[in-house]
């Protein structure tokens, strides 16, 4: 991968606009998420809307006090005029005799992003050897569970899975249906030197959102300021005519004096510049 190829360019025409169907939301992880403390959670509610973004995606810890009484927390989302994207947890896919204890979880996830007016639950976990294969018989199964509930389940990527042209993740797409969708993540695919929009434009169908934040291969940098190409970003959603969530995720915050707030706003600023979203 050269480094022009992930250099933020010119700007695009505004003219994508809300008609493309994209939508902009932002992972609670941008504030150092999750948090159990409800009230901050709710602050960065209130910041997230103020700052543009129509969703938000969080970990499941953050809000599975909720599960029982969702009411609540609806109200929280509504009154801000967010969606629940969805609700993020770990699998660990390579290690066996934590499974059943996983899926216990992932079945309450299921239910509980359901009621919490959210529509994908997102995995992430790498899987190599046997269980890649274990995760690929798996991940239909789980899929179907999700659907029984009205929601998607999509897969999220690490460094690992886009290593070697996405050696792992292409291997899911071929042993698993378009029931199992992608969130591909464009900081993990730059320390992996894979160019995330030459994915996209080849497998748009299947992928369901793409997290977004700058960053070099070796640490995480301003939006603007690394190898995440916005502007090839514009040219592959219009290309591939991609309809789905960017999920502005920030790590390393505060960066360089930057808070997570005030991060959170600039990317909102330079997707709606660069995509017109």
């Amino acid at each position: 991968m050269q480094r022009r190829h992930f250099l933020a360019g010119a700007l695009v025409p505004a003219a994508l606009g809300a008609s493309s169907g994209l939508k902009v939301g932002c992972q609670t992880r941008s504030y150092m998420a999750p948090n159990r403390d409800r009230a901050k959670l709710t602050g960065m509610l209130d910041d997230i809307a103020a700052a543009g973004y129509t969703g938000v995606e969080t970990n499941y810890i953050s809000v599975e006090e909720s599960f029982a009484n969702p009411a609540p927390m609806r109200g929280e989302l509504a009154g801000r005029g967010l969606s629940l994207i969805g609700l993020h947890m770990g699998i660990p896919w390579e290690k066996a005799e934590l499974m059943d204890a996983a899926l216990d979880t992932f079945h309450r996830v299921v239910k509980g992003t359901s009621a919490l007016g959210g529509t994908h639950v997102i995995l992430s976990g790498q899987a190599g050897g046997e269980a890649l294969k274990r995760k690929c018989e798996m991940l239909p199964k789980m899929a179907a569970t999700c659907r029984e509930q009205g929601i998607h389940l999509a897969i999220h990527n690490h460094t690992e899975e886009a290593l070697d042209n996405w050696r792992e993740f292409r291997y899911i797409l071929a042993n698993t249906g378009p029931d199992v969708g992608l969130l591909l993540d464009a900081g993990h695919a730059i320390m992996a030197r894979q160019d995330p929009w030459a994915f996209l434009r080849e497998f748009p169908g299947r992928t369901a959102g793409l997290h977004l934040r700058d960053r070099t291969p070796e640490k995480p940098v301003l939006m603007g300021k690394g190898h995440l190409n916005l502007k090839g970003l514009g040219q592959a959603i219009r290309e591939s005519k991609w309809k789905g969530w960017l999920i502005v995720e920030l790590e390393g915050y505060p960066l360089d004096g930057v808070s997570g707030a005030e991060g959170v706003r600039e990317a909102r600023r330079m997707i709606r510049a660069h995509t017109g979203a």
